[in-house]
């Protein structure tokens, strides 16, 4: 895990190290009851945390992996895609990623999430149903999945200098 992201857990979710433990899949849990979630991609961590289960991804928006469309998305989401290959493909790919780390089981899940129509801000998997909101920030894609309904991200740019002051105001 990167720094940034255990500052945001630490400072901002004010979830101490010991009181995490991870799943044997890789998704950590607070003993507090505070789930939460974090991502990371270059430079830029995110987190997301309440009290229901939770997901976030956030992907630098590039076209490296374009390729990968065909093999982890169906003709629906394929043709979705198209329109704005690059951003459309960046933004599924974070929300499929946060449902699955919402659910607990990260991108070692074998199985393939049902087919996810973007209008629609919520799917089932596995009898539960979760809620996801997305959007692109300074050309990054970001979702965050939740088992309550997620309306709108609530994003807020924090840098280095804030958290660190965030962190000490809290000692």
């Amino acid at each position: 895990m990167c720094i940034g992201a255990g500052l945001l857990i630490s400072c901002i979710a004010r979830i101490n190290e010991s009181d995490i433990y991870i799943s044997e899949y890789g998704k950590p849990y607070s003993k507090s009851g505070t789930f939460f979630n974090v991502s990371h991609s270059g430079n830029c961590a995110a987190l997301s945390f309440g009290d229901h289960e939770t997901g976030i991804d956030i992907e630098k928006i590039n076209g490296d992996n374009l390729y990968l469309a065909e093999h982890i998305f169906t003709n629906y989401e394929i043709q979705w895609i198209r329109s704005e290959p690059i951003t459309r493909f960046h933004l599924l790919w974070s929300i499929k990623e946060s449902i699955l780390k919402a659910e607990g089981t990260g991108l070692n899940s074998s199985e393939l999430l049902p087919e996810i129509y973007p209008p629609i801000k919520h799917i089932s998997v596995n009898g539960t149903t979760y809620y996801f909101s997305y959007m692109v920030f300074d050309n990054k894609s970001i979702a965050v999945s939740s088992t309550a309904a997620v309306e709108k991200l609530n994003i807020k740019k924090i840098f280095a200098d804030e958290i660190m002051n965030i962190c000490s105001a809290n000692l």
